[in-house]
């Protein structure tokens, strides 16, 4: 659900695309933005779509400060320019609350004069290292000599004057301690440096040139790495992978003639999917996922934005939740706006109020969910609700059916129950509608069903004539397909056990709800024994009944009390 995460008097609150300033830390999103031009702090949502009021953390330009997430050790790592220019690096711990503990002050990484666009990450032995460009158009890197970030290495230079300074780096963890540096520079291609324990020459990882230095991203995934920006001239997006050991493969376009702002932003969905964040305009945004070298259909986030310029999405899942913020709107006060997904299953939808699923579930039945509910394909998709209230199981046999019609007799065993005042069952446990109500969908149902509603929805009547099955009928766990004589042993067992060893045509079953015979002892169905059932008897009942065994005849008498016949002789 897209949120209004607070306002912001910079129109370019999110800058640089390549900078993570949004993510999923420790039970809450995370929001980092420009409150103004010189100002920056966070605010945080539990659920995605109310935000805590701002957090100032202190003073920088919208493109010189960067953050990365550590999920191991729960620490929120910062890297950020001040006042002429130098790099100071911090992490802090993520309260629950949305407030941070720091560890310590800011550490001076790097005294510079100017520097520009300083990235963060930790390697894969929990070293933070942090990127920029230094004066004189010099790309930078750094680490830290301790995992705390508390002591720094020399700075080393990997590329100088690309593009006069219209360059900027960003370096990303492969694993075994291994990073890849990525330079974007305007008018030139993008290139990649790996560090194995020392730094490889520079190769391309495009072909195609791209549209300045900051509108590009790049992330990694395991040992390998992806690849978005925007082209030259076209401003289609354009993606590439790179493979640790064979490099970088062929460029894939994402979009074609999208608009020239400062995105697109990648982020990673799981091993080998990506998801890529862009501006098909300045008032739609939309995503493509990347699964496993196919591209998805194109998402459109929101259509409804105004004058849109920057894009900024969280790196990887943390609790398998990924997020993307942008700015909206043609005057200040600007609008950073947020919306969060959860990779597990698609985007998350905060239904606040009562969701009708009458197509779905139930005929004119609404559910209250007071989580968060997965709208992929269908309307739900792997989730479980609890439902609460009373269900009336002929609301679910088939949302979109007409009542059915049983055109056929139907077996005796299909109507223990079916009867108006029947047995209730209480299902306690998970009821499986897959074919019924939802696609992969177990509802949990705590309270009291009714069979009658089960079998037939808002039927008043069932023409019931010779011994014949149930095809139309649908049972509480399958479909019987019954042909003329039927034979008994093999009919779907409704909450009793039926021992019936032989084919039975009940002739003398025929019409009229009103009646009903209770047998109080069994009763004799050819050899077999029906204890304790309840028979729907429609018309007169006979006092006397005629029972075959074998080779016998038993004589049955009953005595009729109004609209009940008791056997008293047989």
């Amino acid at each position: 659900m897209v949120s209004t995460v607070g306002t912001t008097t910079t129109a370019n609150p999110l800058t640089d695309p390549y900078q993570k300033k949004c993510f999923f830390a420790n039970g809450r999103w995370w929001a980092w933005y420009n409150a103004t031009s010189t100002s920056f702090g966070w605010r945080t949502s539990t659920d995605g779509a109310s935000w805590s009021s701002f957090t100032e953390y202190g003073t920088a330009v919208q493109n010189l400060y960067d953050l990365w997430y550590d999920e191991t050790n729960n620490k929120i790592c910062l890297v950020h320019g001040v006042g002429s220019g130098s790099i100071y690096y911090r992490q802090g711990t993520a309260n629950g609350d949305g407030t941070i503990t720091w560890d310590s002050a800011e550490v001076l990484v790097y005294a510079a004069t100017q520097s520009y666009g300083p990235t963060v990450c930790k390697d894969s032995d929990g070293y933070p290292w942090v990127s920029f460009r230094d004066t004189g158009a010099t790309s930078k890197v750094c680490k830290a000599t301790t995992t705390t970030g508390s002591a720094w290495g020399s700075p080393t230079t990997l590329w100088t004057s690309r593009a006069a300074g219209n360059e900027r780096i960003k370096i990303v963890p492969l694993t075994g301690g291994k990073m890849l540096a990525l330079s974007f520079a305007n008018s030139l291609v993008v290139q990649s440096r790996l560090f194995n324990g020392s730094w490889a020459s520079a190769v391309n990882a495009s072909t195609s040139n791209a549209q300045g230095y900051n509108k590009a991203d790049g992330i990694a995934d395991g040992d390998n790495a992806h690849l978005a920006f925007l082209k030259l001239t076209t401003y289609d997006i354009i993606y590439a992978k790179y493979t640790y050991g064979s490099g970088w493969g062929a460029e894939e376009t994402v979009e074609s003639a999208a608009v020239n702002q400062y995105h697109p932003s990648i982020t990673l969905k799981s091993a080998d999917k990506t998801r890529v964040f862009y501006l098909d305009s300045q008032t739609v945004i939309k995503y493509r996922d990347r699964e496993s070298g196919s591209w998805q259909d194109a998402v459109t986030i929101s259509d409804a934005e105004s004058t849109m310029v920057n894009i900024s999405s969280s790196t990887k899942p943390i609790s398998s939740k990924i997020c993307v913020t942008w700015k909206s709107g043609a005057a200040s006060p600007y609008n950073v706006r947020f919306e969060g997904y959860d990779v597990t299953g698609a985007i998350l939808k905060e239904v606040a109020d009562s969701v009708g699923l009458a197509d779905v579930v139930l005929r004119n039945k609404s559910f209250a969910l007071t989580d968060v509910v997965g709208l992929a394909d269908v309307i739900l998709r792997n989730k479980t609700l609890a439902i609460t209230d009373s269900v009336s199981a002929s609301e679910v046999v088939k949302s979109d059916k007409s009542p059915l019609i049983v055109a056929d007799v139907v077996s005796l065993a299909d109507f223990v129950a079916v009867i108006t005042g029947a047995v209730l069952k209480v299902v306690a446990d998970a009821i499986g509608l897959a074919d019924v109500a939802l696609r992969n969908k177990t509802v949990i149902v705590s309270d009291a069903l009714s069979v009658l509603d089960q079998v037939f929805r808002h039927k008043p009547a069932v023409a019931v004539s010779d011994a014949i099955g149930a095809l139309e009928v649908v049972l509480v766990t399958k479909l019987l397909t019954i042909a003329d004589s039927v034979g008994l042993a093999d009919v779907a067992k409704a909450l009793k056990t039926l021992n019936v060893f032989d084919v039975v045509s009940l002739v003398d079953v025929v019409s009229t709800p009103s009646r009903v015979l209770r047998a109080l002892d069994a009763v004799g169905l050819a050899d077999g024994a029906l204890v304790n059932k309840t028979l729907v008897i429609t018309e007169s009942i006979s006092l006397v009944e005629v029972v075959v065994c074998g080779a016998f005849k038993k004589t049955k008498l009953f005595l009729v009390l109004g609209d009940l016949a008791i056997q008293i002789a047989g």
